[in-house]
């Protein structure tokens, strides 16, 4: 993308649903349900493999029926229609909660059950996720955390995503 000091119009797939944009990318939600991104793309942020810089939004293969999406300064991570989630991009510490240490380029199914997924804005290098008891999920940021409803295991969980 390049740089503006004033706001320029980018061309879109559609009408846009929601959008999220942080650190040196932009993902967006379309109307059709798919996922957009565009920007920078080191480590993946865009989703789309090891294509370089994209100054237009490019479709994030593998994903339908997308209903949020939320960036961080490293990565992104979506929530479908079906309760499941995925996230791409950076591991730092663990951010992308598959408990593997390597970088995404692509969406991997990231298990944190029935989940409305957040991110404080920026984050450079952790996730959260309310869960369906309205307790609060995070991960990475140097640790793990969870609130006290969900307890220990869910930590023991994430670690064993990966085999």
């Amino acid at each position: 993308a390049t740089s503006s000091p004033v706001p320029v119009r980018t061309e879109t797939p559609g009408p846009i649903q929601e959008l999220s944009a942080a650190g040196k990318h932009a993902c967006a939600i379309a109307q059709d349900a798919t996922v957009w991104c565009w920007g920078a793309n080191a480590n993946g942020w865009l989703g789309i493999g090891d294509t370089p810089t994209s100054p237009l939004p490019l479709r994030v293969p593998g994903l339908q029926g997308v209903v949020r999406v939320a960036t961080s300064t490293n990565h992104t991570c979506v929530r479908l229609a079906n309760g499941s989630h995925a996230c791409w991009g950076t591991y730092w510490y663990g951010a992308l909660g598959h408990g593997c240490q390597y970088e995404t380029p692509i969406p991997v199914p990231v298990d944190i059950g029935d989940a409305t997924l957040v991110h404080e804005g920026g984050a450079t290098i952790h996730s959260c996720a309310v869960l369906e008891d309205a307790s609060v999920s995070c991960w990475s940021s140097g640790g793990s955390w969870v609130s006290p409803a969900l307890g220990p295991l869910w930590l023991i969980h994430l670690l064993r995503l990966c085999g």
